[in-house]
């Protein structure tokens, strides 16, 4: 009978024992599972803060001539006039709620993956008029056949750059290093990029 009251009491305590392992096993499971839902509300709010760092910028000069009458500059005396401008060609991520992202290791680790780098846009940033003699002046306003012969222009030089694979990946690394630079101050241990290339005329994977 006192065998039998021992066996039944070291059922008991080994049960209760399972069950406290169980709990506090099923309690720390919730708890990394609350702070990796934290921190990825963390991650994503960080990633639309760095957006605009995350852009590569290539600044250029340009110059297009053409007839002073075409750009309604027809009271100069030259017959041709030289349009310089400035421009700016964007590189980077469009939506960067569509770079994704895993958190392991308790939090302490995190694999990004970055979407393809695109082109964001050709700003004409200023401009300027040269006549003969070099006489320049900068009007407030262009005339529309103007800007078109800028764009024509704009156009020859951003598909130049895109020609230049090296372009994007020297954005995907300056976004590479704004990412690692963000997410090792938020105490992530280990940071993995996974890169999705865009080179012109094909989408590249780089493993």
């Amino acid at each position: 009978m006192k065998r039998i009251i021992n066996i039944k009491f070291l059922a008991v305590f080994f049960l209760a024992i399972a069950i406290i392992i169980g709990s506090g096993l099923y309690i720390r499971h919730k708890m990394v599972e609350t702070k990796i839902e934290k921190l990825s509300v963390w991650v994503s709010a960080k990633l639309i803060e760095c957006s605009e760092l995350c852009v590569l910028k290539f600044e250029y000069r340009q110059d297009v001539a053409i007839k002073a009458s075409l750009a309604n500059l027809s009271f100069l005396p030259a017959s041709h006039v030289v349009i310089v401008y400035d421009g700016i060609i964007r590189a980077g991520i469009d939506d960067m709620t569509k770079v994704d992202f895993t958190i392991t290791k308790g939090g302490k680790a995190i694999a990004v993956t970055i979407p393809p780098v695109k082109i964001l846009g050709n700003d004409l940033s200023n401009w300027s008029v040269v006549s003969e003699g070099n006489s320049w002046f900068a009007p407030d306003v262009l005339h529309r056949d103007v800007l078109n012969e800028i764009a024509k222009s704009q156009r020859i030089v951003m598909d130049s750059v895109k020609n230049k694979t090296d372009f994007f990946y020297r954005a995907e690394a300056q976004i590479q290093n704004v990412l690692k630079e963000t997410l090792t101050k938020m105490d992530f241990k280990e940071i993995t990029f996974i890169q999705t290339l865009q080179i012109p005329g094909a989408l590249y994977t780089k493993e």
